[in-house]
């Protein structure tokens, strides 16, 4: 029997209403027609993931707010996450965002960024980390037609975790999640939710093909022992990013052309529900890690082009990226500081100018007296 054929049990899919819903909040073609149906839904192919993941990308956040400005509590539920996305963002209304003086502000110098940062704002709401994201992704993905995608964990880079300064080569413990998507007979890796270093197209799971990403990262997939293992006749499947395309390096990217791994997987072994979890608790509790002492929100900006009068999405084409008390944009490879923040309040407008997310009076009290409130930052 093949494993991937069949579906023994229920597993976590969106209902159709909530599918609806989703598509709609992702700026789905059509989606908001009243006269748009699930019926109309392309069958699965590669160009319809890539559709979906782009949307997905520029509609749902990657972010750890909940263990700042919430109980730090993560429910990976299908229906509490879709709640979370889509419900969130339906409740406050997106696109809305008004200055400190109640007028909306206007897109500064009218540029390309300013017209990239109001799009993402205008794709508004709540988001998660990657077991969040990846898992409403995967849940919407089966509701879709891709009825046999399938998650597994994954085994961070010391080198991602330590920002470039650890090259052992080594992996810190299972904390993260992507998924695989079989097409035609070929399987395709997909991840949403790997934050600023997320690829932006599903990659074939084929070692050593390069895929060029957001400048300046290309990617590739190698298949190969892992060196704490004691049998070196197990491969493992590694994600590695290489910076080549002599954009502006940030902390971590190394010098140009160098490959540096991303993280492990083993798509032989199919993560459940709980053991989710168990991963999500380890990561959203344990004390010293990047997701409980940074607050991040990253989203993506994508390229748009209009056909018959309609918004049609190209691609990935730049971030905004929330680390701390800063927000800046990457588009093209060239980085751009957004805003640099001297007081809570200045942070949680810039959630709402930036990314569409509008907190509770009770969430913004939420982070008051805890490591990652901004106290006292001083002008330059």
């Amino acid at each position: 029997m093949d494993r991937h054929s069949t579906v023994p049990i229920p597993r976590q899919i969106l209902t159709p209403p909530q599918l609806l819903s989703y598509l709609k909040h992702i700026n789905y073609p059509s989606s908001h027609s009243p006269r748009f149906a699930l019926s109309s839904l392309p069958p699965p192919s590669y160009e319809l993931l890539c559709q979906l993941m782009w949307l997905h990308l520029g509609a749902v956040p990657w972010e750890n707010l909940t263990m700042h400005y919430g109980d730090g509590e993560v429910d990976l539920g299908v229906g509490k996450m879709w709640g979370k996305v889509v419900g969130r963002g339906r409740e406050v209304g997106v696109g809305g965002y008004k200055g400190k003086d109640g007028e909306g502000e206007g897109d500064g110098d009218g540029g390309e960024e300013d017209v990239l940062v109001r799009r993402a704002r205008e794709r508004g709401g709540w988001g998660g980390y990657c077991m969040q994201t990846n898992g409403l992704f995967m849940a919407a993905l089966r509701a879709v037609g891709f009825t046999d995608v399938w998650g597994t964990g994954a085994r961070i880079s010391k080198t991602t975790v330590t920002s470039g300064a650890d090259r052992s080569g080594t992996f810190d413990g299972w904390s993260h999640m992507c998924l695989l998507v079989p097409i035609d007979g070929q399987t395709y890796f997909c991840d949403v939710g790997f934050g600023a270093n997320n690829p932006v197209v599903p990659l074939p799971l084929i070692p050593d093909i390069v895929t060029p990403g957001l400048a300046p990262h290309s990617y590739r997939l190698l298949h190969k022992p892992i060196r704490e293992c004691r049998n070196q006749n197990l491969k493992y499947w590694v994600l590695q990013i290489q910076n080549t395309f002599g954009g502006e390096k940030e902390d971590g990217e190394g010098v140009d052309g160098e490959w540096l791994d991303a993280y492990m997987f083993s798509p032989e072994t199919e993560f459940l529900e709980d053991d989710y979890n168990v991963l999500s608790w380890t990561v959203s509790h344990r004390d010293g890690s990047l997701f409980t002492d940074v607050v991040l929100c990253v989203k993506a900006t994508l390229e748009t082009e209009l056909v018959d009068g309609e918004e049609v999405v190209k691609g990935v084409n730049g971030r905004l990226i929330m680390i701390g008390n800063s927000v800046k944009q990457r588009v093209n490879g060239k980085v751009k500081l957004l805003e640099r923040f001297e007081t809570e309040e200045d942070r949680v407008r810039a959630l709402e100018k930036y990314f569409g997310i509008v907190l509770r009076e009770e969430e913004r009290r939420g982070i008051f007296g805890r490591k990652t409130e901004i106290v006292g930052v001083e002008k330059e």
